[in-house]
């Protein structure tokens, strides 16, 4: 009986350090975020959806995947181009733009340097603090995982009470912002764009 009772601790253990194992390999280069003061939503949001019918059957570029399952990233910065008033334009345009000009990789990638070129924007894919972009009316894509450690994911903050972050969240449907904690409040990278102080040179 000792001997049944000990190996059932043992394998409880053994379960719990797995479970930590697991969640520290998941949430690895991550942290939580919260605001420091409140931004108003922007007037002009425009809540873009990546299963929108009008384009969600888009393939990105060559690949095989298709706006619906991996729009999200083009979603958001197709609503940060939009609001920040550099260039008005769909998802559905922002796509057709990219794909026929090498902006993805053979696995639906974004390639960045190509969408520099062909939005007149600089991008940074450098760690910013968010409150300060908000001054700006900047508004960042920030990676999160579904389901707080489910497949990755972007959502565009746009605002924030004294507790948490608005999003444009590309899976809703609906058009108002979601909260950040509904992802944790945790995030693993931040992308963001701004107009280029270079002439812009439109694709031939």
């Amino acid at each position: 009986m000792a001997n049944r009772k000990f190996k059932i601790i043992v394998s409880i253990l053994l379960t719990a350090m797995l479970f930590v194992i697991v969640l520290v390999y998941l949430f690895r280069n991550s942290k939580k975020i919260y605001p420091a003061e409140a931004f108003a939503l922007p007037d002009n949001a425009v809540y873009y959806s990546q299963k929108n019918p009008e384009w969600a059957e888009d393939a990105l570029g060559n690949s095989r995947y298709k706006m619906s399952d991996s729009g999200c990233l083009v979603t958001c910065l197709s609503c940060a181009l939009t609001m920040q008033e550099i260039q008005k334009i769909s998802p559905k345009e922002l796509n057709q733009l990219l794909s026929a000009n090498h902006g993805y990789d053979d696995d639906g990638n974004l390639q960045w340097n190509a969408l520099e070129s062909l939005t007149d924007t600089e991008i940074s894919l450098e760690d910013t603090d968010i409150s300060e972009l908000l001054k700006q009316h900047i508004y960042p894509a920030v990676r999160v995982r579904m389901q707080g450690a489910g497949s990755w994911h972007y959502i565009l903050i746009i605002g924030s009470d004294t507790k948490q972050y608005f999003c444009i969240d590309p899976m809703n449907q609906e058009n108002q912002p979601v909260s950040l904690s509904e992802y944790g409040n945790r995030i693993y990278a931040v992308r963001y764009l701004k107009k280029s102080v270079t002439k812009y040179k439109p694709p031939e």
